[in-house]
């Protein structure tokens, strides 16, 4: 078994996706209101958009597996 989709649910896309696309050197591969992701070869990384009321503590996201 292994991991095909690693996404963090994001309260902010933009600063998120502009902090990943300059770290990583990379354009996202796909994008939409809710949702954006990296290709990293055989695992892509995402973000999902935290609009439904969710409250982190810490961070302010939480990973998904």
């Amino acid at each position: 078994m292994r991991a095909r989709t690693v996404y963090f649910k994001v309260e902010d896309m933009q600063p998120v996706t502009d902090f990943w696309s300059s770290f990583l050197g990379m354009e996202l591969t796909k994008k939409s209101k809710n949702w954006c992701e990296f290709n990293l070869g055989n695992v892509r990384l995402g973000f999902l958009l935290n609009d439904f009321g969710d409250h982190y503590s810490g961070a302010r996201s939480a990973v998904m597996f």
